[in-house]
């Protein structure tokens, strides 16, 4: 017998079984108690935590001070190089 020639006998064991798509099930409608103590101009307010600026900026500065201590190395010492060369002229 050939290669060509070999068909591969499947069963209906062997084939693969069709995956089944899941289907959404709706929830429960949920229940309202009907008799509300307080009317809709009463409800109680949400806190919200308020953000800390003061800390953020501190921590902002303390997790780059190497960046901002170099780039101000650089800075002073362009301002330096620029001052070498800068020259005074006077109108007369």
């Amino acid at each position: 017998m050939h290669y060509s020639q070999v068909q591969l006998a499947t069963t209906e064991a062997e084939k693969p079984t069709p995956i089944a798509k899941a289907v959404p099930q709706e929830a429960p409608p949920t229940q309202q108690p009907e008799n509300l103590d307080l009317p809709a101009d009463d409800q109680v307010p949400i806190e919200t935590p308020s953000f800390d600026y003061t800390k953020y900026m501190i921590s902002l500065f303390a997790r780059n001070f190497y960046n901002f201590k170099l780039s101000a190395l650089c800075m002073a010492f362009i301002i330096n190089f620029f001052l070498l060369f800068y020259r005074v002229s006077k109108l007369s």
